[in-house]
């Protein structure tokens, strides 16, 4: 234009919500010269926050995003192995967003246990953690026994774990444990002995293959006894 001009937005009425909408461009210079261009305005719902499980996945990042915006896509991959607020960038139908990602653990720890025995004369008694086969959470978990158990008194009992994770998820699962006689212990199997042939002054190893477990299957340190 030949003067300077004045740009206004001339909406429709009800742009209240997510959808395409028709709208107006309007330009009125100094002289009260004016034009109008039609254009079309696409309105997204993106959440203000983004919330995230710790340890997600990207397939479970993207499920989570489609679910509040059907057609979003991240640019890039997510964080999710840290608690906290983090930003990411997300396409919308050709267009960029920024968005806020809140990255939280929510769900108590998994584990797997496994029956302990042990003599009733055992001079340490079994940490926590010694029930656990293994562990699944986002983050570290610390093990602590509901109640003191007794170790000295002979039979099968019941002991309660008290699992907690870093974000504070707790869990509590039921292990088993029993106290014998001394006498009365399963012996434990050993595996993979076998006979030898070495040259005189030559140095033998008497460990390869070999290996051992207790009764309920947990391994054993082998020790040699070579000297005869």
């Amino acid at each position: 234009d030949y003067s300077s001009y004045k740009a206004e937005l001339i909406l429709p009425g009800g742009v209240e919500s997510a959808g395409e909408y028709t709208v107006s461009v309007c330009l009125r210079d100094a002289y009260g010269n004016e034009s109008r261009k039609d254009a079309a305005l696409y309105v997204y719902d993106i959440p203000d926050v983004l919330h995230l499980e710790a340890g997600a996945g990207e397939d479970a990042c993207l499920a989570a995003l489609q679910t509040a915006v059907p057609t979003a896509a991240f640019e890039g991959a997510v964080d999710t192995s840290r608690q906290g607020e983090t930003s990411a960038t997300v396409l919308v139908d050709g267009f960029t967003f920024d968005l806020m990602v809140r990255v939280q653990d929510t769900i108590p720890p998994a584990a797997q246990v496994k029956p302990l025995y042990l003599p009733s004369d055992a001079e340490t008694f079994p940490a926590p953690a010694d029930f656990l086969e293994s562990v699944t959470d986002a983050s570290a978990v610390k093990v602590m026994y509901a109640s003191d158990p007794n170790f000295s008194l002979p039979g099968q009992r019941g002991v309660t774990l008290v699992l907690t994770d870093a974000a504070g998820n707790v869990s509590r699962i039921r292990a088993r444990y029993t106290v014998a006689e001394p006498e009365k212990m399963p012996a434990p199997v050993i595996v993979g002995v076998k006979d030898i042939s070495a040259n005189v002054g030559a140095w033998i190893s008497y460990t390869p293959g070999v290996s051992a477990t207790d009764h309920a299957g947990n391994p054993l340190k082998v020790q040699i006894d070579s000297s005869s």
